[in-house]
Order: structure tokens, then C-alpha cells, then sequence
């Protein structure tokens, strides 16, 4: 699935692994390649 996708991981978490049946909080922005933003999950 390489569409031209980079992921950049700025912070990596802390705390416990995810694991199933518990609820992970996941803070995600996606951006063109000229910097504007087209997504946010916010």
C-alpha cells in the first residue's frame, strides 16, 4: 500500500501495550505535500 504515504511518527506513546478489548486514543493530522491540512481526528 505505498501510494506515495509517508507516516511520521512524532511522539511515541507511553503507558500500557493495546491490546484487544481495551480502548486506544490515537491523535492523527493528514497533510499534502505543499503542508496544508486536510484531516484532522479532533
Amino acid at each position: 500500500m505505498d501510494a506515495g504515504i509517508k507516516i511520521k511518527d512524532v511522539v511515541v506513546g507511553t503507558g500500557e501495550i493495546a491490546q484487544r478489548d481495551k480502548i486506544v486514543v490515537l491523535h492523527a493530522r493528514a497533510l499534502l505535500c505543499r503542508g496544508d491540512e486536510v484531516w484532522e481526528s479532533n
